[in-house]
Parts: structure tokens; sequence; C-alpha cells
């Protein structure tokens, strides 16, 4: 795999603690930046939308790289023609899990790559579907009171209590998650052959 070739030579631009675990239950031991940036877009083609971000946060903390390589990511969660972010708050929280209640989604997760050597920047996009249970408002305040909506896009995490809401998924759980490894080793690869190298 790629992305395993990046231990130790890698940045994180991310504010995400389930980003970073995804790294360390890798294996792959990275540096970590905050990006500086409101996540938010004017594009109007949802693919266009979370690309734009995803690379915002890196550029907004390209002078403080300092590793060949540096990776952001952004997430967003989509009920029709709405695009749901993180909430803000308890209240939007709940609106948000009212919404996604018994209904599909579509989730978007679009990653940004910068190489150093080669001043190079690589962008990327996945996508899964997840359906939701029915839930009952019981069910939503104690899920709500487990703050596992926080920094939560759609205000839930699939990685932890928040696979308790959903009947399926039919994508890669790590897009949904928030880091989609094998597009990001796809992409990677992509690379490699492109500059004809052999190893990151």
């Amino acid at each position: 795999m790629h992305l395993h070739q990046l231990n130790n030579k890698l940045t994180l631009v991310s504010q995400s603690e389930t980003r970073r675990t995804i790294l360390e239950r890798m294996g792959i031991s990275a540096t970590f930046l905050v990006s500086k940036i409101p996540e938010r877009s004017e594009k109007e083609n949802i693919r266009d939308y979370v690309q734009e971000i995803a690379t915002k946060k890196l550029r907004s903390v390209a002078d403080e790289i300092t590793t060949p390589y540096a990776l952001s990511a952004d997430t967003i969660v989509c009920v029709g023609p709405r695009i749901l972010g993180k909430p803000k708050n308890i209240s939007e929280a709940v609106d948000m899990l009212d919404l996604l209640n018994g209904s599909t989604q579509r989730i978007y997760t679009a990653v940004t790559i910068y190489c150093a050597k080669t001043n190079t920047w690589l962008e990327g996009i996945d996508s899964a579907t997840v359906e939701f249970r029915s839930l009952s408002a019981e069910e939503i305040t104690s899920y709500i009171a487990l703050n596992d909506w926080k920094n939560a896009a759609g205000a839930y995490k699939i990685q932890s209590d928040g696979i308790s809401l959903i009947r399926s998924v039919a994508g890669a759980p790590s897009t949904v998650a928030g880091l989609p490894v094998h597009l990001i080793d796809d992409i990677l690869g992509r690379y490699l052959c492109t500059n004809k190298i052999s190893h990151l």
C-alpha cells in the first residue's frame, strides 16, 4: 500500500480526531496542522464544493508544512439538494438527525495531497450511500447525549456510536468516516506512475 510509505513523511491538515485515528491504526506517524479557513464554498456543484474546501484547507497552512507530503480532506452529507456540514450546536445536530432519520443520504469525501519534491497538487473524491434506520425521538435524544455529533458532518460518526443509527452502507466505510484510504492509495499510485518513481 502506497500510503504506508508516507510514515514519518506526512502532514495531515485536519482537526478531526477520526482522521488522525485512522492513520494511527494503520501505523502511520504524521505531523498535524489545523486549517485556518471557514469550511464553506460558493461552488454550486457538490463535488466542486467539497473539493474546493479540502484544497483550501491545505493551501491555508502551506507555509507551515515541513514534511515531503501533506494531506487534507473534507466530508459533506447530502440529502437531496441540501448539504450538511458539521453542526455548530445541539439544536443543529438534532435538526440534522431529524432530517436524516429513515432517509438515504449521499456522503462525499474529497482529499487533496501536496507533494513538495515535485510541487504537485493532487485531488480526488469518493462517495458512498448511507441509509438510516427509522429512529424514535428517544433514540435521537440518547445519541445526542453521547456528544458523538460534535465535529461530524451530518451530526454522526460511523466509526463510533453513530453506527447504531445506520441500516446499510453502499461504498467504503472509510469514505463515510472522512478519510478514504483506497482513494488516497490510488492517487499516490497514479502519482508514482506519472513521475516514473518507485517510492514516495
